[in-house]
């Protein structure tokens, strides 16, 4: 009875808790992340709690400010002034995607400042200066890049190339501190103390400084203090299970937006089927037994974050961890200390960290990705829920119940198959120009322009291809260039290397240096490519209408004018066109309608006449322009001509989405 008593008592807890944090996270994300009398002050003194190192620039945490400067002789627990200009980091700009804002206030950070910074006080701290003293230590060394992943849970410097390898095999997550290399502590630890309250306290005490050295990542909270937690409150007859949902809340209170922190979703949500279906794990009957199954579990945990955050997931990555699991946990991790202290083991170290990559390219070489797209949070509670009914029956030898989840996968795979509607995407791409267009039933995909290579990262990269992969697209039917400058084809190279296109189509006019460089890769790749203009295209029982002229003087006059038709819906792109292509068009088309205006040459005052739109009389104009432009588009006069149609524009909306279905349905980032 008292047993009971006290579980009735621990239960209670748990749900007045759960409701206290989910009070405290929905409060949180009703304040704004920012205060705007901060906005205005240009200056901000503080010690400096991170840097990362960067190939244009360096960046400083100082208190809630993330400062970029150019200097990067600074040290951490600097105190230091910086005086700059004031801004809010970038948030989410199109669907699906990743919102930095809300990733940089998982770690307090809710500021930018791009200026100069003077150091006024030196690190007095020893903690820092330990901590500078470690990053000094392994600098220099040909291993230093994974003597900082593997010591301080920061892989940034592992080269791109190698870190998406690890990615797309699955394994990423073994180079960031988690329970691995706690439990290796904790082994270290018994060996050294033989007393358990002693070990314990002296662990405690390190885990604390571990923790800032690896600034407070929520994975290293959870694998080094949950052991702590539970092992406290199992006194008061809380199971650990029930001690695990309580420090998981209790993290969430203390921070709600790590929801936006992918370590912690990984972290804790993995961590939970673990420990829920310990007993399964641990009915292996050898080592290799038990790691496939740990690593089968965490494959099925982590789908849907992987789905959420790269749209895609390796089916072989089970099987790729059986492999880099031990050797990274017997091998790399532990002579990581060993080669920290003894510098002479750094040579045979990298040697042995080389064959590790070569491995990893190799792997990553294999064709075994399958792209899945974005999860509603209605299907994440669903998957979640089978998930647990499945290995509820696995775990009691009813094996035949796996087909329900893999079942549920087959569905997802071919959920953008079977959509009905159509959807005209303008992704928000900056000062240049990208819009899908999806037929209903994904009968026929086509891409319009790319936007430019204007910026430090790719769009192709970063924002197209991880656009398509969402909506479920593995190849277009279409890339369209409507005219060759750099704002709509900077990102064409880019994109026809990583996704599979079944034909360009380029204006007529003049080629452009960067037409050239495409052209000569398409013919390199046998990808098929055509110049068009006033011509009918027909595929798949649907039609592209070309209506522009050729124009060999004007490459933006020359864009590609076009007329889709989805559904009863008709759509208009109209490149960088001006008013000049306008009156040809009004003169020899009988444009009477038209419901969705692409506005030409992103709202210039050069283009969209009032005469024009007063025509066509469009019920939605999508206008794409940079945020704060240096050519001020859209123009007012243009905005006022298109008073009569709903306008939207990606430099203050984000990126835009119109669902054609039996009508037309209009969504916004922001």
């Amino acid at each position: 009875m008292k047993k009971l008593k006290i579980l009735l008592q621990s239960n209670l807890l748990i749900v007045l808790f759960f409701i206290i944090t989910i009070i405290k996270i929905f409060s949180t994300f009703q304040k704004p992340l920012y205060q705007e009398e901060r906005l205005a002050v240009n200056s901000v003194t503080g010690i400096i709690k991170n840097i990362e190192v960067g190939n244009y620039n360096t960046k400083l945490t100082v208190k809630d400010t993330l400062i970029s400067v150019e200097n990067n002789s600074f040290k951490l627990g600097e105190k230091v002034t910086c005086i700059g200009e004031m801004s809010i980091p970038t948030g989410q700009r199109n669907f699906y995607l990743f919102d930095y804002q809300k990733y940089l206030a998982s770690k307090r950070i809710y500021y930018q400042m791009k200026g100069e910074c003077k150091v006024v006080e030196s690190s007095v701290s020893p903690f820092y200066q330990i901590k500078n003293w470690i990053l000094n230590r392994i600098k220099n060394r040909k291993s230093g890049a994974y003597l900082k992943a593997f010591l301080l849970g920061d892989s940034k410097t592992i080269t791109e190339d190698i870190r998406k390898s690890y990615q797309t095999n699955g394994i990423s997550h073994l180079f960031a501190i988690s329970g691995m290399h706690i439990g290796f502590f904790f082994l270290l630890f018994s060996k050294v103390f033989k007393r358990e309250k002693t070990k314990n306290k002296f662990l405690f005490l390190f885990l604390v400084f571990y923790l800032f050295l690896t600034n407070f990542s929520p994975s290293v909270m959870r694998a080094s203090f949950f052991f702590f937690f539970a092992k406290a409150l199992s006194k008061y007859g809380f199971t650990n299970m029930q001690s695990f949902f309580l420090f998981t809340m209790l993290m969430l209170w203390y921070q709600p937006y790590f929801l936006y922190h992918t370590g912690f979703l990984y972290s804790f949500i993995i961590s939970f089927f673990l420990l829920l279906f310990s007993s399964y794990i641990n009915e292996g009957k050898n080592y290799w037994e038990k790691l496939f199954r740990i690593s089968f579990l965490a494959f099925l945990a982590s789908i849907p974050i992987q789905i959420q955050t790269n749209f895609s997931m390796n089916i072989l990555s089970v099987f790729y961890n059986l492999i880099f699991v031990p050797l990274i946990s017997y091998f790399f991790f532990p002579l990581a200390f060993l080669v920290f202290f003894f510098p002479i083991l750094d040579s045979f170290y990298f040697v042995a960290i080389t064959i590790l990559e070569s491995l990893s390219l190799f792997f990553s070489s294999i064709p075994s990705i399958i792209v899945l797209c974005y999860l509603p949070k209605t299907y994440l509670l669903i998957y979640y829920s089978i998930l647990l009914f499945t290995m509820n029956k696995i775990q009691k030898k009813a094996y035949k119940y796996s087909i329900v989840l893999v079942f549920l996968l087959v569905i997802h795979f071919y959920l953008p198959k079977i959509n009905p509607d159509g959807i005209v995407l303008m992704l928000d791409v900056g000062q240049g120009d990208s819009t899908l267009v999806i037929y209903p039933y994904q009968k026929l995909t086509i891409l319009v322009d790319t936007g430019g290579a204007f910026y430090n990262t790719s769009i192709a990269e970063n924002t197209i291809l991880p656009t398509l992969y969402a909506h479920g697209i593995t190849s277009l039917d279409f890339l369209i260039l409507s005219h060759g400058d750099m704002d709509h084809v900077g990102e064409a190279l880019d994109l026809l290397k990583k996704m599979k296109v079944g034909t360009v189509l380029f204006n007529s006019g003049n080629d452009t240096k960067e037409e050239n460089k495409i052209i000569e890769y398409l013919k390199e790749n046998n990808i098929s490519y055509k110049k068009i203009s006033q011509e009918t295209i027909l595929n798949k029982g649907e039609s592209i209408q070309f209506l522009n002229k050729i124009k060999k003087d004007n490459e933006n006059e020359d864009s590609l004018v076009f007329l889709l038709k989805i559904r009863e819906y008709s759509i208009l792109f109209t490149g960088d066109s001006g008013i000049l292509t306008e009156k040809e068009l009004l003169q020899e088309y009988n444009l009477s309608h038209v419901d969705i205006l692409k506005v030409g040459h992103h709202g210039s005052k050069y283009s969209t006449s009032l005469e024009f739109v007063s025509k066509i009389t469009p019920y939605f104009c999508l206008i794409s322009a940079g945020q704060n432009n240096r050519y001020g588009h859209p123009h007012e006069e243009t905005l006022n001509h298109l008073q009569s149609c709903d306008t939207y524009i990606t430099s203050i909306d984000g990126a835009i989405k119109i669902r054609i279905g039996k009508s037309m349905r209009v969504t916004k980032v922001r």
